[in-house]
């Protein structure tokens, strides 16, 4: 084995290790709500779920990003 592939399989290694470590020190899996897309949206330009753990279900079909950094998903 080459120096340059052992120090590689090392360095993948420890950054596996430290991934584990950091992840079963965090603090308490959030709550995840279940919401639809429409009901996710909402019908303001902001979602009143923003910064919140969501799981839905469906299609994104298109992802817009406007100049002040708000971003807005739509799907068919």
């Amino acid at each position: 084995m080459s120096k340059r592939l052992f120090w590689f399989a090392l360095g993948f290694l420890a950054a596996g290790v430290l991934a584990l470590v950091l992840s079963s020190k965090s603090g308490p899996t959030p709550s995840v709500l279940r919401l639809s897309i429409p009901e996710l949206q909402g019908s303001g330009e902001f979602s009143s779920y923003e910064n919140r753990w969501i799981q839905t279900t469906g299609v994104v079909t298109h992802l817009e990003a406007s100049s002040n950094g708000v971003k807005r998903f739509f799907k068919d």
